[in-house]
């Protein structure tokens, strides 16, 4: 089970719509930003040519949007170069999925764009 239809179209105009016009039309053919769904979670990727072939795009996970609906809350996480997820602090928690999208657009920590 996961997100319904109409969820699902919510979520990518709060979330999938900002983060991939996020990159400049010009730079496009190198560097796009990805949002997918997977089950009650929502994940940011930005995608690339692969160095060695560059007709094969390779996604590195940024970010992931979790949605625990027993307590109708998102959750926010980033990911280490370990590649292991960790829980944003200080601000991981929210009951606005905007809320949480804002903190990943503004970067205070460089955890998502370095």
């Amino acid at each position: 089970m996961g997100f319904s239809d109409i969820e699902i179209k919510r979520i990518d105009k709060l979330v999938g719509e900002r983060f991939r016009n996020r990159v400049p039309l010009e730079i496009q053919n190198k560097l796009q930003n990805e949002v997918r769904i997977e089950g009650y979670n929502v994940i940011i990727s930005e995608v690339r040519p692969a160095w060695e072939n560059p007709d094969e795009w390779l996604p590195l996970d940024f970010a992931k949007l979790k949605f625990i609906r027993s307590k109708n809350i998102w959750k926010l996480y980033w990911k280490r170069a370990s590649g292991k997820w960790e829980f944003y602090e200080p601000k991981g928690e929210a009951k606005n999925l905007k809320t949480l999208a804002d903190v990943i657009d503004e970067d205070r920590f460089g955890c998502f764009f370095g």
